[in-house]
């Protein structure tokens, strides 16, 4: 079934084979899938760093960070940092879309590229889908709400994002810091200071934001997801654990057991 991306929203599908993983800029630098093509559809955020892409000698676009691309199954490129000292870093989500009759679909367009997450609500979707496949007992609600979620923000109206990016203005000033600093110990108390309202509000207006997460569960679950993937770095869990703000390594393994009911592995 061949579509353009303007069809998505009006369709029926389901996803099959979802992952999540980051790029290791060390090892996984230059991606080329010039000679058969990807093998599923790639939703590509950018951490940090430029990113290149190219469909044979065609320069497709530069990533920056916030930056976001939808490469279709079957596309052929490559990519590669722009700045070989200053290394990209992103997280993708790759899948497969089926219609409500079967049929696998594939998209008859190029690469799209959307600039700017406004209010890093799609990194958010990401993490949280990240989250919901980890869980052991695959919370399947998180995972579908988010993943349709996300295709929502890059694929229909994009009017509709700024609306909901203006909902959560009020706590803006929290969710920043919980988000790209998830290691700061900060209490409910402190995060309320910084958007100027009472505890009891703030609580009940991050949980509108977050789907019924606390501030600290909220943040809780940013660091078990940081440290699954650090977990695959040289870090010993004590260095990882510090890192993220946890008192010490008995602290981390004990959260990532009662989050993910699994241990971490990696270096004590």
């Amino acid at each position: 079934m061949l579509i353009k991306y303007d069809d998505l929203p009006s369709i029926d599908f389901t996803f099959e084979n979802v992952n999540v993983s980051t790029l290791d800029p060390q090892f996984e630098d230059l991606y080329d899938c010039q000679e058969h093509g990807r093998v599923k559809h790639l939703i590509f955020y950018q951490l940090g760093g430029k990113r290149r892409y190219f469909c044979g000698a065609r320069h497709i676009c530069t990533l920056e960070q916030g930056d976001i691309l939808f490469i279709p199954h079957g596309t052929k490129y490559r990519s590669f940092s722009e700045d070989p000292l200053k290394l990209a870093q992103g997280m993708g989500l790759s899948f497969d879309l089926r219609s409500e009759s079967g049929e696998v679909i594939l998209f008859s367009e190029e690469p799209k590229v959307f600039h700017d997450d406004h209010g890093e609500s799609c990194y958010r979707h990401l993490k949280n889908i990240l989250y919901a496949i980890m869980h052991p007992h695959g919370n399947r609600l998180l995972f579908k709400s988010e993943i349709y979620s996300l295709l929502e923000r890059l694929f229909d109206d994009p009017g509709k994002a700024e609306l909901t990016d203006k909902r959560f203005r009020d706590i803006k000033a929290a969710i920043e810091i919980i988000e790209r600093s998830p290691e700061k110990n900060l209490s409910v108390k402190e995060l309320s200071e910084l958007c100027l309202m009472s505890e009891s509000t703030f609580a009940r207006r991050f949980k509108q934001y977050s789907g019924g997460s606390s501030p600290i569960k909220y943040r809780n679950k940013l660091r078990i997801m940081l440290a699954t993937e650090l977990a695959k770095s040289s870090l010993t869990t004590f260095e990882i654990a510090t890192s993220l703000g946890f008192y010490d390594s008995a602290h981390l393994c004990k959260m990532y057991r009662q989050e993910t009911g699994k241990t971490l592995k990696n270096k004590i």
